[in-house]
């Protein structure tokens, strides 16, 4: 539960590009923890990624991704996150 809790506050900052030393571990570390938050910290983690210009690591990140439906918020995160990731 703890986990969760610090993971919020990193997933707050990650995408206010305000991220602290060690928020993208807490964040990858917090997806592994639920199901239910498991692609929320998994997206802010690739933020943080990005921000570091981790961009390989930003790649690893969204792999696995599902295909969202276009309606889907997810996808998104997923497509906007894609394009800060360069070629």
């Amino acid at each position: 539960m703890r986990t969760l809790r610090v993971a919020v506050g990193a997933l707050a900052r990650a995408f206010a590009h305000q991220s602290k030393l060690g928020d993208r571990e807490v964040l990858e570390r917090a997806s592994e923890s639920s199901p239910l938050v498991f692609w929320a910290m998994r997206y802010a983690a690739a933020v943080v990624a990005i921000d570091q210009r981790s961009f390989v690591r930003a790649q690893q990140l969204l792999a696995d991704a599902p295909t969202w439906p276009a309606e889907s918020t997810f996808r998104a995160f997923h497509d906007e996150i894609l394009a800060q990731i360069p070629s």
